[in-house]
Formats: C-alpha cells, sequence, structure tokens
C-alpha cells in the first residue's frame, strides 16, 4: 500500500494567527498578507504550499519570508494561512501518523 502524506497542523494550542486572501511566491520564502498583526518570527507556518515546520524569519511590513521554500510551482494567491505562536506553549503536528512534539517555551 502506498505512504499517504498530510502536510497540515491538526491541533494548535497557544496563539493562531490567521490571514485569507494571501499570496505564496512560487518557488519562494516570500508570502504576502493583508496585515501583520499577530505574526512573530519563528512562529510556525500552516499552509499546504510550506513543508511542515516552516517558520517565519523575517517581517517586512506585509511581507513575511519564511526559513523555507514553498512548494508551489506558480504564485498561489487567494491562501489561508495559519501562523502558529511558539512563544507559550506546546505544539502538536500530526504527520503520516506519527506525532512529533514541538516544546517551544521561552524563557
Amino acid at each position: 500500500m502506498a505512504e499517504a502524506f498530510s502536510n497540515k497542523v491538526v491541533r494548535a494550542a497557544g496563539i493562531v494567527t490567521t490571514y485569507s486572501g494571501s499570496t505564496v511566491a512560487a518557488g519562494s520564502t516570500q508570502i504576502t498578507v493583508t496585515a501583520n498583526t499577530g505574526i512573530g518570527v519563528s512562529d510556525l507556518v500552516d499552509n499546504g504550499n510550506f513543508i511542515a515546520g516552516t517558520r517565519v524569519a523575517q517581517i517586512d511590513g506585509t511581507t513575511i519570508f519564511t526559513d523555507r521554500n514553498s512548494t508551489n510551482t506558480a504564485s498561489a494567491t487567494s491562501q489561508t494561512i495559519r501562523f502558529l505562536g511558539t512563544d507559550d506553549g506546546i505544539y502538536f503536528t500530526f504527520c503520516h501518523e506519527e506525532y512529533y512534539y514541538w516544546w517551544n517555551i521561552l524563557q
């Protein structure tokens, strides 16, 4: 039986910021959002165009740069992107029926 992979966060504890109408540049680290309120450097990026574990590396106005390139081959518009804050909790990413625990507790 072929393996099936799922690239999504099923459950998150902590701050979750969602922006609709975002654009993900093709094969790039660039995301354009409508505002940047609630997004912070090192937040996890939850969108089908990025592999699990991608994080925000830099914020420049409404342009967000990630630490990994997107997987899309053409610009993806009208995207809903969730940013999972890493400053106050534990994040559970379910991928390929295994549990990966991300403990991000800042001192």
